[in-house]
């Protein structure tokens, strides 16, 4: 924890840890914020000590030196990436995942990136938006959650 703090050099909240170490060990991992960041901006500073895991939620981020990484846990909640409405010109079309990690019980964070025609039409951290009067042609959709997951969207508008 301490190669964290001094990246950092902001005093961290621990919110839970396993072996609770001061120095971090291959057995620890930490839950932990920093007031005035966010915790997508922290996950640089666990990747730099060398986390073999990391989960970002809405709240905090999780990192984890354990030797079996979460990505191959079981319970890894689904980003069940939804599409609800009409692919038509001037229609709305609402995308939604499910954010919330049950195992945790705390919603994970979650990143949307959206491209019409190569031109950005949003970018958002809600786990529900909407673009508002659809265009005809391609809109690529880049969906991430938690830090470890992706998915990526074509939709074709006639």
């Amino acid at each position: 924890m301490t190669q964290i703090q001094a990246m950092v050099k902001k005093p961290i909240t621990i919110t839970s840890a396993t072996h609770g170490t001061a120095s971090l060990k291959k057995e620890d991992s930490i839950d932990f914020q920093v007031d005035g960041l966010k915790s997508e901006e922290l996950k640089k500073y666990c990747e730099k000590a060398q986390a073999n895991s990391i989960k970002v939620y809405s709240s905090h981020i999780h990192c984890n030196w354990l030797a079996e990484p979460l990505s191959t846990d079981p319970k890894k909640t689904p980003m069940n990436l939804q599409v609800i409405g009409e692919l038509k010109k001037g229609e709305a079309l609402t995308l939604s995942v499910d954010s919330f990690d049950k195992a945790a019980g705390s919603p994970l964070y979650v990143q949307w990136n959206v491209t019409h025609g190569g031109h950005k039409v949003m970018s958002s951290n809600s786990p529900v938006v909407t673009l508002p009067k659809l265009k005809t042609g391609l809109y690529q959709v880049k969906a991430q959650m938690g830090g470890d997951q992706e998915e990526n969207l074509s939709i074709i508008v006639e």
